[in-house]
């Protein structure tokens, strides 16, 4: 009896070499004295998750008859990182766009986000407020989402408090900011 060996690997990946299993040898006969049966899988590279029949097929041997057992291929999701960008703004400004780097797309599915990510900022971000924040992706969307788990890591919102200090000369007011330099003179 020829047995195909239960197996696994991630979707999107290459089928692993097909291992078999034998019983009913006698008179210390095994595996080198036969031709043995070809493992094959219908799963390709492309197929989603699921488990899929490794079948046998052929096999010889001078003193026996071959009884061929099929197995499963068990494709399983792959990994996705989303990573939310770390943005920096100043306390004056509004939020920033967020944005992500998503990372371990396989057979060209980054074009099946149907929607998202979304985002969350926390503590809750107010105006006038620096500091660091949170920020936490969520809630990215696929047209097949059972060939993913998804992995979301955060990223930082750093938040510079917008300092202006005014120098008062003589003849010259001269502002002093994280902003271009700005020069008034106010008797010309």
């Amino acid at each position: 009896t020829a047995q195909a060996v239960d197996t696994f690997r991630t979707y999107g990946s290459t089928n692993p070499v097909f291992r078999i299993t034998y019983s009913g040898f006698v008179n210390g006969d095994g595996p080198a004295n036969i031709t043995p049966p070809v493992a094959s899988s219908v799963a390709s590279v492309t197929s989603g998750v699921g488990t899929y029949p490794i079948t046998l097929t052929g096999g010889s041997a001078t003193n026996y008859t071959f009884v061929n057992n099929s197995g499963n291929l068990s494709v399983l999701p792959a990994s996705i990182t989303v990573k939310a960008d770390n943005k920096t703004i100043t306390d004056d400004d509004a939020l920033p766009k967020f944005t992500s780097t998503i990372s371990g797309f396989k057979n060209g599915d980054a074009s099946t986000i149907v929607s998202g990510p979304v985002y969350k900022v926390s503590p809750t971000y107010y105006k006038e407020h620096p500091g660091n924040y949170t920020i936490t992706p969520s809630a990215l969307v696929l047209l097949n989402p059972a060939n993913y788990n998804i992995v979301y890591v955060s990223g930082i919102l750093c938040v510079l408090e917008d300092h202006q200090s005014y120098d008062y000369r003589q003849d010259s007011l001269t502002a002093i900011s994280t902003k271009p330099m700005i020069a008034i003179n106010p008797g010309n």
